[in-house]
């Protein structure tokens, strides 16, 4: 079986096929190799004489590149290279090694040097540049074959023709490309030719507030050169969120240097896929980039401590939006993967219903149905912002139930945020200042006047004008329903100016924020974190017109709650009230319907593919990630037919997963069988033993889902800490 490029590649195979074997290498860049090898695509593999071997082996050998910031990286893909020509060849038969330096060598992938950006020469001689281009790829190929005193001559040759070639382009005399990595001037014919057949890219999970911190980066100026640099290759077309870890701008950079028709493929963390600093660079892709792939396994690969997935793109010259974007989640690990799986996938035709055998499943969407999708019309705008979606929950990791509800009942559904208004509750700035406690005291009551304490044990008179009922935290509410009147706490509400609050017990309080010493806190973060600040010197607060004036907002029966672990429920209260930002007043016109719907199973099941895993197994919804929640419109009054809605309003809800012996499990319960059964059929299942069956998957995968989430959550390496530190604890 012939080896070639470190591939033992099929001998019955054309040679045309058979070289696709090797990764990386597809139709169009076979027939390139063997045109310029001069070999007959349609022989077998097996007819190859050593000669034609040779020369395939010396074009592929040459025109592969890599670059990684780690010299140690660097020595071990050329030693692992080495390996895989050698591997199967006896000590006689090994030929002198290439040499690797130029093509595979350290260097920042992501930063464009000064070298590059400098103004280009009015007066450039672009007949001598060519030339020496083509001189480079000619030397640079004799330099990979050299050996001894040869090979240091041609590398003394190549640096020579570099420094040529940026000085005729820049003026610059002398760089040293070991030390200035720049892709134009080390690899100048691959560049010139308009970029690279393939790229791929492996980049390492760095976290926004670790990116810069690697050796030789300047962490105070990294991240803002590398903001400006995807700003620059991309026209502006791409602007990054802050917040986006390192992936995000490799999958810019690995485009940026291919050439049209071009693939790029990147390794990396799934999460640009679901969070919302992934929404800018999902956009960018969808309206400039032929997205084809984008594969995922059931099986963590390369070892990593993140869920990681492989995007496969296409540069391409033409509107993408038609392009069919094929979403694979494998049932084993990518290194199980056949080829025969892999042809199979691409020639399958695009089809809208979800494609499910033993080895994978694949769901099919346009690049236009994706962009569809995450769009939203704002108020006040014409045109649709584009705001994202759930690409790895909804179409690599969502349960089957999921799609079988969503196809049935497609048509009657729609985005939460085109059907209600939802809103973020309010950050005091100050919880201390802004929430109080009511004293019941028999001796301290006066008409109109409430006595109270604050988070700083400071006790006070106030009007009753001036407090509010407040929901501080979702673990106030222990039921479904809760009465207005149980509230721990009340919010300080003032609109007033100082001089028309004189003579007022509020004019008081505002002062005592002020001035008293005791109305200092310590800043938690922040350059002056550490410090104590009056409470009216806060940032967040000071920059109000009044410091003690809270944003607007209007209370709601109706509360979402951002964060869920094994208790999930959506609350209602008694009487409009206020939040905090803990949760999100909902304003809908049938609040009782509304609110059933969304203690539905379907709504929880919704939340964990539209919300993000947060630490120790939490699962967090956010204000735009309910708003993309599909919900039923119009919405049929669910509580007309629910018997047991009395039962349910009044009882608690139970952990989905039990976590003592005996303790009752949510999904066991008969009164949110009754309601998931209504809302099924509401939903456009009216078989009866059909909808059972799709309760019980539901309700499976919501097991599943909550399971893997908390084991998740509970085995990551942050989690693992905490517990060894409160063990640590105990045992001292």
């Amino acid at each position: 079986m012939p080896r070639i490029g470190g591939v033992n590649i099929p001998e019955q195979k054309q040679i045309l096929i058979a070289l696709t074997y090797i990764f990386g290498i597809g139709l169009s860049l076979s027939w390139k190799i063997l045109n310029e090898a001069k070999i007959n695509p349609f022989s077998r593999a097996k007819d190859l004489t050593p000669d034609e071997i040779n020369r395939l082996k010396e074009i592929i050998e040459k025109n592969l590149f890599g670059v990684d910031i780690e010299q140690e990286a660097v020595e071990l893909t050329q030693l692992r290279l080495w390996l895989s020509l050698v591997v199967d060849e006896s000590i006689e038969k090994v030929e002198p090694l290439p040499n690797l330096d130029f093509n595979i060598c350290r260097g920042d992938s992501l930063i464009i040097p000064p070298i590059e950006e400098r103004q280009t020469r009015l007066d450039i001689d672009w007949e001598l540049c060519d030339a020496l281009v083509k001189k480079i790829e000619t030397v640079r190929g004799e330099f990979t074959c050299a050996h001894g005193l040869e090979r240091e001559e041609r590398k003394k040759e190549l640096q020579h023709l570099i420094n040529k070639l940026v000085k005729l382009q820049t003026n610059i005399e002398h760089i040293d490309v070991w030390q200035e990595f720049s892709y134009k001037y080390l690899f100048p014919d691959i560049m010139a030719s308009g970029g690279f057949d393939i790229v791929l890219m492996n980049p390492p999970y760095i976290r926004q507030e670790d990116i810069g911190r690697l050796p030789g980066q300047n962490p105070t100026s990294y991240k803002s050169k590398i903001i400006e640099d995807v700003q620059k290759i991309t026209d502006k077309k791409f602007v990054p969120n802050q917040q986006s870890d390192i992936s995000v701008y490799f999958h810019i950079r690995a485009l940026s240097l291919l050439k049209p028709g071009g693939v790029a493929v990147v390794i990396a963390s799934s999460k640009w896929l679901d969070v919302r600093y992934g929404i800018p660079l999902q956009e960018y892709l969808l309206n400039n980039i032929a997205i084809d792939y984008v594969f995922d396994s059931t099986d963590r690969s390369f070892s990593a401590d993140v869920n990681t997935v492989i995007t496969v793109m296409r540069k391409v010259s033409t509107s993408p939006l038609q392009n069919i974007v094929k979403f694979v989640c494998f049932r084993t690990p990518y290194k199980d993967v056949s080829i025969q799986t892999l042809i199979e996938i691409h020639t399958q035709q695009f089809a809208e219903n979800i494609i499910n055998n033993e080895k994978y499943r694949m769901v099919m969407r346009t690049q236009q149905m994706l962009l569809k999708d995450g769009q939203e019309v704002e108020e006040g705008k014409k045109r649709p912002t584009y705001v994202g979606t759930k690409w790895g929950n909804l179409y690599l990791r969502a349960p089957e139930v999921y799609y079988k509800i969503i196809e049935r009942a497609h048509n009657k559904l729609k985005k939460m945020g085109e059907v209600c208004e939802i809103k973020r509750g309010f950050t005091t700035g100050c919880d201390d200042f802004f929430y109080v406690q009511i004293i019941k005291d028999d001796e301290k009551t006066q008409p109109n006047l409430v006595y109270c304490k604050n988070g700083l044990n400071y006790y006070f008179w106030i009007e009753k004008e001036f407090l509010a009922p407040v929901v501080t935290t979702p673990r106030e509410i222990s039921t479904y329903s809760f009465d207005i009147n149980s509230l721990h706490y009340h919010v300080f509400l003032c609109k007033k100016d100082k001089k028309d609050l004189q003579n007022t017990y509020a004019y008081k309080y505002i002062e005592w924020g002020e001035k008293s010493s005791k109305a200092q806190v310590e800043v938690i973060k922040g350059k002056d974190k550490g410090k104590k600040v009056q409470i009216c010197k806060l940032e967040g607060i000071k920059c109000r017109k009044r410091w003690w004036q809270l944003p607007d907002l209007m209370p709601s029966r109706v509360l979402l709650i951002d964060k869920h672990r094994n208790r999930i429920f959506t609350p209602l209260c008694s009487e409009e009230v206020l939040m905090n930002a803990a949760l999100y007043p909902l304003y809908a016109e049938q609040s009782l319907s509304m609110w059933l719907y969304l203690n539905s199973t379907f709504f929880i099941l919704l939340k964990h593919l539209y919300g993000r895993e947060e630490g120790g197994g939490a699962i967090r919804c956010v204000v735009y990630e309910y708003k993309l929640m599909p919900i039923l419109d119009p919405l049929p009054p669910l509580e007309k037919d629910f018997k047991q809605l009395e039962t349910f309003v009044k009882r608690e809800p139970f952990n989905i997963l039990p976590t003592k012996e005996n303790q009752q499990s949510e999904l066991e319960q008969q009164d949110r069988k009754e309601l998931d059964d209504i809302v099924l059929k509401e939903l456009g299942f009216t078989d009866p033993n059909e909808r059972a069956q799709i309760q019980q998957e539901l309700y499976e995968a919501v097991r599943q889902l909550v399971k893997d989430r908390i084991r998740k959550g509970e085995s990551s390496p942050r989690e693992i800490k905490k517990l060894r530190v409160r063990k640590t604890k105990i045992s001292k």
